[in-house]
């Protein structure tokens, strides 16, 4: 046992100095240490980029996967650029290939933007198309409390699974094909690529920002999942915390539980399991018998 320990060591130790090891690693953290309002029950995304055409790709990419994982009502995509000098390169012949894959021709044409400090606060998240792009939005910030909540779009390949891979049977089959190849073996590409003269490299930059986009929205459902738990279970506490609530039953308890608006945001058959774990768990610390937890 202490060999085989030690052998999973050493490979988590080599597999975390090397340098795609270390890069892995160093996005997770930045994925974990993401600054996310969760109270205002949905989540304002905004992709930047410098060429008027990665972001709106992102912006196109997430909208019809978050729709497709029904979090469309909640999740917000936009995309703009660094400057209205960007924001004027309009390219219609990616706005054509989008909309021949199926994309929303509103999103994938619609006029540019430019990027300014008020949507740095905004906009629950920033998501930028490469480092690059966010050196200069971190700067047109002017200080680090921006850092949390503006991130690049690669980071979110460190949570990317099958999960987020389900998400691409919302697409046209061809593409579906395309986007499960990439997450499992091709190289992420985040550089831009003109869609006539090099269309092999803006396949493969949509191919690759379906990959991070699906992994961003999975993200970003857990993330308000866990917050709607964590609210509902303060809920329950506040209702049934004492022997005058013990006998307490669902049938009666559900009515005056969906006065509050945060059980919208569970599925009735989650919002019944968790009062039922609840009630178990306040009888067992009132009739001092341990826990099975």
């Amino acid at each position: 046992m202490l060999r085989l320990s030690i052998c999973i060591l050493v490979v988590h130790l080599t597999t975390a100095l090397s340098p795609q090891g270390v890069l892995a690693e160093w996005q997770a953290a930045r994925v974990r240490s993401l600054d996310v309002d969760h109270t205002r029950y949905h989540a304002q995304v905004l992709f930047v980029d410098d060429d008027n055409a990665r972001a709106r790709m992102a912006e196109c990419c997430a909208d019809t996967l978050a729709h497709w994982a029904d979090a469309g009502w909640w999740i917000y995509p936009h995309a703009c650029c660094l400057t209205e000098a960007a924001a004027r390169q309009a390219d219609p012949r990616q706005a054509v290939a989008l909309e021949a894959l199926g994309f929303d021709a509103y999103r994938s044409s619609a006029a540019g933007a430019a990027l300014a400090k008020s949507d740095l606060d905004a906009y629950d998240l920033i998501v930028c198309a490469d480092a690059g792009v966010r050196e200069v939005v971190l700067a047109l910030g002017g200080d680090e409390s921006y850092e949390p909540s503006v991130r690049l779009l690669t980071d979110f390949s460190s949570v990317a699974d099958d999960r987020s891979r389900a998400l691409f049977d919302g697409l046209d089959d061809t593409l579906a094909v395309r986007a499960r190849a990439r997450q499992d073996g091709g190289d992420l590409v985040v550089a831009g690529a003109d869609v006539t003269r090099d269309r092999a490299g803006w396949d493969a930059l949509h191919e690759s920002t379906l990959v991070l986009t699906a992994a961003l929205v999975v993200f970003l459902k857990d993330s308000f999942d866990a917050s709607f738990i964590e609210s509902y279970n303060s809920l329950l506490r506040a209702h049934f915390h004492d022997a005058r609530h013990l006998n307490a039953r669902w049938s009666t308890a559900e009515p005056a539980l969906r006065r509050h608006s945060i059980t919208g945001a569970l599925d009735p058959r989650e919002r019944e399991r968790l009062f039922d774990v609840h009630m178990t768990g306040l009888r067992q610390r009132l009739s001092g018998a341990p826990s099975s937890v």
